[in-house]
């Protein structure tokens, strides 16, 4: 799933306006989504079990937590920063 968001992530970067063509794939195009997303659901348990391919993962989601926990991190101290501000 979080493959599916990230193209749809990188789809929508940057739509200022309801009017554009991105934006129409944004806000249309359920039925695609939607089998998209099963197609992507259902694939994942095709992917064969091998060594290489979980070792390659497990630092993909070593530095994609990394970075959550970091962004979550910034978020939460800019917060509290504003709230103490606004007190």
């Amino acid at each position: 799933m979080a493959c599916f968001f990230f193209v749809f992530c990188l789809l929508t970067l940057k739509v200022n306006n309801s009017k554009g063509c991105r934006a129409y794939i944004h806000n249309g195009f359920w039925f695609f989504k939607l089998l998209l997303l099963g197609a992507m659901c259902s694939g994942a348990f095709f992917i064969p079990d091998q060594e290489t391919f979980l070792n390659a993962w497990r630092y993909v989601g070593a530095v994609g937590s990394v970075l959550f926990i970091g962004i979550q991190l910034l978020l939460i101290v800019e917060f509290a920063h504003k709230w103490n501000k606004n007190w």
